[in-house]
């Protein structure tokens, strides 16, 4: 009869233990989303808008490629180095353009050095066979070539959704740092994102030459974008090596293109494991891109 009173008191004490985490729990739950204004009609609506600019923005847009008879590119190769201000490192992408015709032709070239990571699972559970977010990935950072500066992250979230959704999920990026972590989920623009930003956006590429028959003038054989100051090179150190961005060297019936992407030292430090090549004939009047490949490098190892 005693033992029976005992587990009759334990009982009850776990319940009100029980009822009063609920309570609290309820309560933070609460708090939080009063303070993040995230109810679910909000989630909704914005979800919603997400998704129909998104379908919207892609109408006109060439996934695949329309090959050139004309045009061959082939010799793609990776190389990682140090940088000559040794602050970061090169990821060096080379590949030939050959053509097939006498006639010399224009086409314009996109390089895309990313890091694409696996989008963490924030709750994973044994029990739930298919986490929401499992198998996901998100861009952690990128670097274009030509201009790495005129590729930004909002721009491409912004032209893919709308600017309240960017501002919503701005929001929800400062209010999950104030809870001392970090958001990181699908809704981050990915790399089909930027395959279609940059594919709706070729006029911004570089513009490169395929001699035929008739050879490159001299002192046009060669092209890069990098600079070299005097007071650097006393010092043997180029910070504004960091800057260059590609290497061009004309020849007879081929052109070789090195596309030069700098990622600086930093904590927690990553280095690009994913290059997209882009090649478009705005020549054109439909089907504009010719050529696209995509290279999972991985875990790219430095060549001493």
């Amino acid at each position: 009869m005693e033992s029976m009173k005992r587990l009759i008191k334990y009982f009850i004490s776990l319940s009100v233990l029980f009822a009063i985490s609920g309570m609290y729990a309820n309560g933070q739950s609460a708090e939080k989303e009063v303070s993040a204004n995230d109810s679910p009609e909000l989630r909704a609506k914005i979800g919603h808008e997400k998704y129909v600019k998104k379908g919207e923005y892609t109408k006109d847009y060439q996934s695949l490629p329309t090959e050139d008879p004309l045009l061959e590119i082939r010799n793609i190769s990776f190389q990682r180095r140090v940088a000559p201000s040794a602050r970061g490192e090169f990821l060096d992408v080379q590949f030939n353009l050959f053509n097939k015709d006498v006639k010399t032709k224009e086409y314009a070239v996109y390089v895309l050095a990313v890091n694409e990571s696996n989008v963490p699972v924030y709750y994973p559970s044994n029990w739930r066979t298919n986490d929401p977010q499992k198998g996901m990935k998100y861009i952690r950072f990128q670097k274009l070539s030509p201009d790495p500066e005129w590729l930004k992250e909002e721009d491409v979230f912004t032209a893919v959704s709308t600017p309240e959704v960017v501002k919503y999920y701005q929001e929800k990026d400062k209010n999950a740092v104030l809870e001392g972590t970090l958001r990181r989920v699908s809704t981050d623009p990915n790399l089909d994102d930027y395959l279609m930003y940059l594919t709706k956006n070729r006029d911004k590429a570089l513009r490169v030459k395929v001699y035929g028959i008739q050879a490159p003038e001299d002192g046009t054989s060669l092209s890069t974008n990098r600079i070299v100051k005097e007071e650097e090179l006393k010092r043997d150190v180029n910070y504004e090596a960091e800057k260059q961005t590609y290497t061009v060297q004309n020849n007879k019936y081929f052109t070789t293109i090195t596309s030069h992407h700098f990622s600086i030292y930093r904590p927690d430090y990553l280095f690009f494991n994913k290059v997209v090549i882009l090649v478009f004939d705005l020549e054109r009047p439909k089907n504009q891109l010719i050529f696209r490949s995509i290279h999972n490098i991985g875990n790219m190892k430095m060549r001493i």
